[in-house]
């Protein structure tokens, strides 16, 4: 058993040291869905170490013969539900796999700040990642969406720009909510996205996508400052209220066999961009894999590297779909030409071959 460093020793509940965890999380700028997600899963996990206890547990009750009972339950259809819990289903293995890598995160926690002498659950092992290719959208099922919703409504105009954009960008769901038109460049095709951690990062538009992006801004009018995308009612659009849209627009465009979420568009965009030539470092960068912090001035698109604006044209996914002939944003968006070759001069054209009787 470890032992503590920390006042209250073993004996410390284990829901205070959570809520300390929670407290450290937010002090190191941690955003508040991650700080709420630790704490679901944590809340659940003291919850149900009380219900096998018959009491509310001490930090001495963190082992790992708790930790892989926690883990066998996750696995059993639950009586309630909840936030990390659907009523009556069990969770996946994926979901397993984040209930007990973040239990193994606050472990590591309370060793380093000296609340036990060791990591009390260094060897619980986490379930293998089974990794299965993530369902994307067809060519077809991409059609179908925006053919579902097309129209010249605002509403109409407000969902063909968020299907565009997330198709072409790969933006999450809290970056698209949380896109601001400060920080969209209408005319160069590029914005600048906070991202996890909230890390900056510039992010191309392509054609199609920014001439969606333009129809839906004339008619929306309104503050030239604040969220891009606007419910009816004129507020910031909810990342639920994206989700339930997509839904929506899915059942209605018959689409089966793919999830129809904002994160199958971003799923899409990688697989394709890819697909289309695109290189991994460059992927990368534009999906803030890899976050990194920029000086943004005023003029923040002078900042953006030529190479990547270059790369983004060249594997546009959304300029792609719009070369194959289906939908476009309600007129087809205009595409810079491929430079043609010099014309030659008469002197070096190739002499006619001579026509018989000549």
């Amino acid at each position: 058993m470890a032992t503590s460093r920390r006042p209250g020793g073993a004996d410390l509940p284990l829901a205070r040291a959570t809520t300390d965890f929670r407290f450290a999380l937010a002090a190191g700028g941690r955003r508040a869905t991650t700080v709420g997600w630790y704490a679901d899963i944590l809340d659940a996990f003291v919850q149900f170490a009380t219900g096998v206890l018959g009491r509310g547990p001490r930090l001495a009750d963190l082992t790992v013969d708790l930790g892989r009972r926690y883990a066998v339950s996750l696995s059993e259809p639950a009586k309630s539900g909840g936030r990390t819990r659907r009523r009556g289903q069990p969770l996946s293995r994926a979901t397993v796999r984040g209930h007990l890598k973040a239990l193994k995160v606050f472990a590591g926690w309370l060793r380093r700040e000296g609340y036990l002498s060791r990591d009390a659950l260094a060897s619980l092992e986490v379930p293998r990642d089974d990794r299965r290719l993530f369902p994307i959208f067809s060519d077809g099922q991409l059609d179908a969406l925006l053919r579902v919703a097309e129209g010249d409504s605002l509403r109409a105009r407000r969902w063909t720009a968020v299907l565009w954009v997330l198709l072409d960008t790969g933006l999450r769901l809290s970056e698209l909510t949380g896109l601001a038109l400060e920080r969209v460049d209408l005319e160069v095709g590029a914005a600048r996205v906070v991202g996890k951690g909230g890390t900056e990062r510039l992010v191309p538009i392509g054609s199609a996508a920014l001439f969606a992006l333009r129809r839906y801004l004339e008619r929306r009018g309104g503050p030239a400052r604040g969220a891009v995308f606007l419910d009816d009612d004129g507020r910031p659009l909810s990342p639920t209220a994206v989700y339930k849209g997509i839904r929506s627009l899915g059942t209605r465009a018959g689409i089966t066999g793919v999830r129809c979420s904002p994160h199958t568009f971003r799923h899409t965009f990688a697989t394709r961009y890819l697909l289309l030539g695109g290189d991994l470092l460059t992927l990368a960068r534009l999906l803030g894999h890899s976050p990194h912090s920029l000086e943004v001035t005023q003029r923040y698109v002078t900042l953006l590297d030529a190479d990547l604006r270059a790369a983004h044209r060249r594997f546009s996914p959304g300029d792609h779909l719009a070369r194959l002939g289906g939908v476009r944003p309600a007129r087809p968006p205009r595409l810079r030409p491929e430079r043609r070759p010099a014309r030659r001069s008469p002197a070096d054209r190739p002499a006619r071959p001579a026509r018989a009787g000549a």
